[in-house]
């Protein structure tokens, strides 16, 4: 289905949340708390105060070399079916510090920001290999699917790149996954007509046999 790649996007959401729901040194205690706090966008869109605590942004989509050189495959109406678009997505993680206040020293939060990345960075590695009742949305809950979560590097030019592009915000600590395979179901295909007779040549082969 088309909603794939939204669906892989909200079941990463979904695991952040579940991870960090009744943390109580995190402060994300409900649900509500951890909407407000745990965000599916890019670093450009927050300025100034108002920040997330985590935001997860799909920054690259590749197709997958190794899985798109499928044949066609034959469905139970006779028809021919294209193999799915099969691709990698590839997410930046970005954890940001908790607001300012009087009594909060500057290394204080900044050690709560690493406690936030590294309980992020456990989540997705305990959660490598999703499956299941893990899967969200339509089109990947209560199907076959099964999605791998990998750690990823990039350098330190492209990160500088990247981070260029984002309307001038400061650098934040950010680390990078590459999920797959996500599968996209073709909508093309073709009649499949079915062979009821096929000559070998046989009696060609006889007849000339014959003759010499």
């Amino acid at each position: 289905m088309d909603n794939i790649i939204r669906n892989v996007g909200e079941t990463l959401i979904q695991l952040l949340k579940d991870g960090f729901i009744g943390d109580p040194d995190l402060g994300i205690d409900s649900d509500a708390a951890a909407d407000e706090l745990i965000v599916l966008a890019s670093p450009a869109n927050y300025k100034g105060d108002d920040l997330p605590r985590l935001s997860l942004f799909l920054y690259q989509v590749h197709q997958n070399e190794f899985l798109n050189n499928w044949e066609m495959r034959q469905t139970s109406d006779g028809t021919l079916e294209n193999p799915p678009l099969t691709l990698d997505l590839f997410y930046m993680l970005t954890v940001y510090p908790p607001p300012e206040s009087s009594d909060t020293q500057v290394t204080d939060r900044t050690l709560l920001e690493h406690r936030f990345l590294g309980t992020a960075m456990r989540i997705f590695y305990d959660n490598g290999i999703v499956r299941g009742s893990r899967l969200q949305g339509t089109g990947l809950a209560d199907t076959a699917s099964e999605l791998r979560i990998v750690l990823t590097t990039m350098s330190m030019e492209n990160l500088t790149q990247m981070w260029g592009a984002f309307n001038g915000q400061p650098y934040r600590t950010s680390v990078f996954y590459q999920v797959t395979p996500v599968a996209i179901d073709s909508r093309r295909n073709q009649d499949a007509d079915r062979v009821i007779e096929k000559d070998m040549g046989y009696y060609q082969m006889l007849k000339t046999r014959r003759e010499s």
